[in-house]
């Protein structure tokens, strides 16, 4: 028995030769720290008693330890969408600024660009609280800029007639000496809705300027197309102004309390659709309640 014994042991012996299965454990065990790709989970805890990981600085976001860590913690920061628009003409630009109120000179103020971006920024992050008067005018908001863009790209259409209408002229739209470049940066979609707006405004602005010194409108026709527009843009700016904050949410008038019985009687009833909030803006952000987005 003992040589039988002897025999089996000297043969496992041979088949294995010392040391080759702690070489093949071995070799194993670092193409696994070479490609984390490439470790199965047959081998977790392969390394637990390894002295190297204990010495590996922890990792956040469960990333992989071959990489430094400090290319891990430090993240990129939060994107923002920069442009710019060329403005030839002084309505455009002065859209672009607005006014100020002025009570000496009886003057009221005019929502400009700028102006109506802040106050979407504000009303949009209302409308997130779940704000149902903040939702009815971003959908206000967001017709009025639609129904305003078809009514401009319209005139545009109608004076690029007129000026091709001029037997054998070819007309080059006015362009400013000195147009202004103005930097955008907007938190919403709406204040670049409304930047190309500015633009398209400017640019009927330009064309009708030449049909009128090429004799192709009038006084008369000037008022109808480009002041016409220009009021139309001040009323979408000017939505925005007037929106005040109601202090409630969808569940607070679904309770009938006392808060949304306060902005009922101030700012009145809002349509079923509204308060259910089956019919929102397209560009209206997500509704966040309890750190959860409906």
């Amino acid at each position: 028995m003992a040589g039988t014994t002897t025999q089996t042991a000297t043969t496992k012996r041979q088949a294995n030769p010392p040391g080759s299965s702690m070489a093949a454990f071995y070799s194993a065990s670092q193409s696994a720290k070479a490609d984390s790709n490439m470790i199965d989970e047959d081998f977790d805890g392969f390394f637990d008693d390894d002295e190297d990981v204990a010495k590996t600085p922890s990792h956040e976001d469960n990333a992989d330890p071959v990489v430094i860590p400090n290319l891990v913690s430090k993240k990129p920061g939060a994107l923002r969408t920069r442009g710019e628009i060329i403005l030839h003409t002084r309505l455009a630009h002065r859209l672009f600024y607005g006014r100020r109120k002025d009570e000496k000179k009886n003057l009221r103020p005019i929502t400009g660009l700028v102006r109506f971006a802040i106050n979407m920024n504000q009303i949009s992050e209302l409308a997130a609280k779940d704000d149902p008067y903040a939702d009815q005018i971003l959908l206000q908001v967001e017709e009025k800029l639609i129904e305003t863009e078809k009514l401009i790209k319209s005139n545009i259409a109608a004076v690029k007639d007129l000026l091709s209408d001029l037997d054998g002229i070819t007309i080059k739209y006015n362009g400013s000496v000195e147009p202004v470049t103005v930097p955008l940066e907007f938190k919403t979609t709406y204040g670049f809705l409304a930047a190309r707006l500015l633009h398209q405004y400017d640019t009927l602005v330009r064309m009708s300027q030449a049909a009128m010194h090429v004799g192709m409108m009038f006084e008369s026709d000037w008022a109808k197309v480009v002041r016409a527009s220009g009021r139309k843009i001040r009323h979408v700016f000017g939505l925005s102004s007037g929106y005040r904050f109601s202090g409630v949410n969808r569940n607070d008038i679904a309770a009938n309390n006392a808060a949304a019985r306060a902005a009922k009687e101030k700012h009145g009833e809002l349509p079923q659709s509204i308060l259910d909030g089956s019919k929102r803006g397209k560009f209206a952000p997500k509704i966040i309640t309890a750190g959860k987005a409906k």
